[in-house]
């Protein structure tokens, strides 16, 4: 984002990453320079009645394919308007 913009959605940061660990969302594969397993890169969407309705994880070393979350956040919200 921009400098000064704010969020509507909150953002979790886990520099201790005891929650990454609390979630078992730790690569044993994957070791970051102090010998400590690293965080895998994971996204969860969860809609206003805080149901979970996305989980996504890549290994540790690999990015999100952001276009490939678009395309299903969108597959999500379009399911939900044909059932109303």
């Amino acid at each position: 984002g921009l400098a000064g913009e704010t969020l509507d959605f909150p953002l979790i940061g886990d520099e201790d990453r005891s929650i990454a660990a609390s979630l078992g969302m730790l690569d044993p594969l994957e070791i970051d320079d102090v010998g400590a397993p690293m965080p895998a890169r994971s996204l969860f969407v969860i809609d206003a009645l805080k149901k979970l309705r996305m989980m996504v994880t890549y290994p540790a070393t690999t990015g999100r394919n952001f276009g490939e979350i678009l395309r299903v956040m969108d597959a999500i919200l379009a399911t939900e308007i044909a059932e109303k």
